[in-house]
């Protein structure tokens, strides 16, 4: 007889009766049994793997099934990102938290997702989005937190709604963009950067220029960690912010003159294209804030895109929540030394030193620009000072909180002065100017003896980086410190009787600090100068247009005009050593140094054949008729400058004493700033206001939008 086959043999227990250990009785003939019957519970008998061979078999076609469906879900993933208006169901049972920092990813990609609880229940709350708000005490929070409780009360049952707005079930939900292993696989696939798919670049000249980029440009922002910033994890994240360090790095890159050129179309592309498409993250508000400091010029002002960049930026950084301390833990891990644990760390660093960076550049642009500031003081701002001292920070994290506190005290003070209430441009002259900036100049002075650790420098990255920026704090306290003295200066000549025998104290501070601001850049700086970003060439240029504005006849007496003349020429020299090419910024700034020497020189020709003056340092005689010393080539004399300010009595004698200066209005044609233009910010006001650039006079639309 033939060989029956042997019955394969089934569960005695449904799942439902197994799993409550119980006897399962009544599905002799079929299911349900008895107790799924009454529970209203679905009766399944799984088939039995006892006395089966290895389940290796079975586990390579679950693999084979779960890749399929990773595939699927890919796919959906890809077709939503190109049609935005197709609903994306496919991520409801993806992701549940929000990506990293609060949700943490390793450098493999694994998520840590928190377990549900079964001993308790917990309450459902708004689904964890960056750009969400972290409760319910506003319209956005609500309405997130109201979507969420209609899908959980929905049940199973199945509502046909709207593929869009606050009626879809994924409108509040995180979309692939914002989990990171999916981006990075999208980004792969379908958003690679144009600069490879082009063949605009080779992997090996993406190397040189994030090279360039890291050794030389990066030494004026602390924004990246370049252990951590590699091409690879930039390239994954975010294909913009790739594009924005290799145009910036090929401005300096010999080996190819066109390739900047090339990758400046390609940037202007990517970033529409980021904008028009949504896309928000953090590498995404790095890559604007470098392009809001690394700006391309421009035909016209109008055209400028510096305050629209750092705009974008702030604004998106804020929808990102970056202001808020993320104070999320990895559930399950006390192991300090966890790679986990150490990734959300270096996560969280990321998104302050970016948030405190975005602060940094809205409170220089706007005190360039004489534009009121976005970024208010919060709790990380706050607590800069002690934030570069966590175990993962760089050693180049305490300049960025140096600068983060200097710009804290210099706006306070700007704010001060900014108070009335009564004028159209803010400006206080009610206050006491002498007590004020007194006080002002004592908390310069104490930020400036604090933060005075000067590292030498060193092969080493970090303490290169270090070195530099310290290279750069007299440049930026200086400059603070001629800011500040410009408003007391120009008040004592606006109200002589008011500020006594300060008026000399005032022009001294600028003069010398104006000095120093150039010492700073064309010595300290002079190395890694050419990478400069814009701001430091537009403070170098401002300090010395103020010089030239000293030279006046007004200050002939207090001043070695000589020596100013010197000092400006060889910064113009200097930044037209340092310029890659003719439309390089500092190019540009020495054309405009040179402009501004020669109209003044054909100023003091036509002046000088009715009304001579001479140097300070030929003893001049003031309007009283009273000798003064000669100004030491060291510096003015407060004393001396005090003494003889004495004898202008108002604002009118100081412009009658300029009168012969200014009447002039021809100017050298040059090929990079139109003759016409010059003329128009050479005019009396140019001369004879001392307030910064943006606070009011012709210079608030000059440097491409940032003076």
């Amino acid at each position: 007889d033939a060989k029956k086959p042997k019955p394969t043999r089934g569960a005695k227990a449904c799942k439902n009766c197994r799993r409550l250990k119980m006897r399962c009785v009544g599905a002799e003939s079929g299911p349900p049994c008895d107790r799924c019957k009454n529970t209203n519970h679905e009766c399944i008998f799984e088939e039995s793997n006892r006395g089966k061979k290895s389940g290796k078999y079975q586990r390579t076609e679950a693999m084979a099934a779960s890749l399929r469906k990773m595939e699927a879900t890919m796919s959906s993933l890809i077709q939503s990102l190109k049609d935005p208006s197709k609903a994306f169901s496919a991520s409801a049972g993806i992701m549940t938290r929000s990506p990293t920092p609060e949700g943490g990813v390793m450098a493999g990609g694994a998520r840590f997702v928190e377990p549900e609880l079964p001993q308790r229940k917990q309450r459902a709350s708004s689904p964890r989005l960056h750009s969400l708000p972290d409760n319910t005490l506003n319209p956005l929070g609500l309405l997130a937190e109201a979507t969420s409780s209609a899908r959980s009360e929905a049940g199973r049952e199945k509502v046909e709604t709207p593929k869009v707005g606050v009626a879809s079930e994924t409108y509040f939900k995180p979309g692939p963009m914002t989990i990171l292993p999916l981006r990075k696989i999208v980004i792969e696939r379908e958003l690679a950067p144009d600069l490879l798919t082009q063949g605009i670049v080779t992997s090996e000249e993406v190397l040189e220029l994030f090279q360039v980029f890291f050794h030389n440009c990066s030494q004026h922002v602390v924004l990246f960690d370049p252990d951590w910033h590699t091409p690879t994890m930039v390239c994954g994240r975010s294909p913009f912010l790739f594009t924005v360090i290799c145009t910036i790095a090929s401005k300096y890159y010999k080996k190819r003159p066109d390739l900047h050129q090339q990758c400046l179309e390609v940037v202007r592309k990517c970033a529409y294209v980021v904008m028009s498409r949504g896309f928000k993250s953090v590498e995404i508000v790095q890559g604007f804030l470098l392009l809001s400091v690394w700006q391309t010029p421009s035909q016209r002002f109008e055209e400028d895109k510096t305050w629209l960049f750092s705009g974008v930026a702030i604004r998106m950084a804020t929808d990102l929540n970056l202001h808020r301390k993320s104070m999320a833990s990895i559930p399950n891990t006390t192991d300090s030394e966890d790679p986990a644990v150490l990734e959300r760390e270096r996560e969280i660093i990321n998104r302050e030193r970016t948030w405190l960076f975005c602060f940094c550049v809205d409170r220089s642009i706007s005190g360039q620009m004489g534009k009121p500031w976005t970024i208010r003081e919060d709790w990380i701002i706050r607590n800069s000072r002690h934030w570069g001292m966590q175990r993962l920070s760089k050693l180049y994290d305490m300049g960025l909180s140096a600068l983060v506190e200097l710009l804290r005290i210099s706006t306070r003070q700007f704010d001060f002065l900014f108070s009335s209430t009564t004028t159209v441009s803010g400006l206080n002259t009610e206050i006491d100017y002498n007590t004020t900036l007194r006080i002002f100049n004592e908390q310069l002075n104490e930020w400036h003896d604090l933060w005075q650790a000067l590292p030498s420098i060193d092969a080493d990255h970090d303490r290169r980086t270090m070195h530099f920026i310290t290279k750069q704090a007299p440049l930026r306290y200086n400059y603070a410190v001629l800011l500040l003295n410009s408003f007391g200066l120009q008040h004592a000549m606006d109200f002589p009787k008011r500020s006594g025998m300060d008026k000399g104290i005032y022009l001294s501070k600028c003069l010398e600090a104006a000095k120093k601001v150039v010492q700073a850049a064309c010595e300290g700086m002079r190395p890694v100068l050419s990478y400069a970003p814009d701001t430091h060439f537009i403070i170098l240029a401002y300090a010395c247009v103020f010089l030239l504005k000293l030279t006046r006849p007004a200050f002939s007496a207090f001043v070695d005009e000589d020596e100013i003349i010197n000092i400006v020429t060889t910064c113009a020299d200097t930044l037209e050593e340092v310029s890659m090419d003719p439309t390089h910024m500092p190019m540009l700034y020495a054309t405009f140094l040179r402009a501004l020497l020669q109209s003044r020189q054909e100023r003091s020709t036509r002046s000088g054949a009715t009304t001579p003056y001479k140097s300070g340092a030929a003893s001049p005689i003031d309007s009283t008729g009273q000798d003064d010393a000669a100004i030491s080539s060291n510096g003015p004399n407060p004393e001396n400058i005090a003494n003889s300010l004495q004898g202008m009595s108002n604002a009118q004698d100081i412009q009658n004493a300029d009168q012969a200066f200014i009447n002039g209005q021809s100017i050298h044609s040059n090929p990079a700033l139109r003759a016409d233009h010059i003329d128009q910010l050479l005019n009396e006001s140019f001369w004879s206001t001392l307030l910064p650039p943006g606070f009011g006079g012709p210079l608030d639309g000059l440097a491409n939008g940032m003076v």
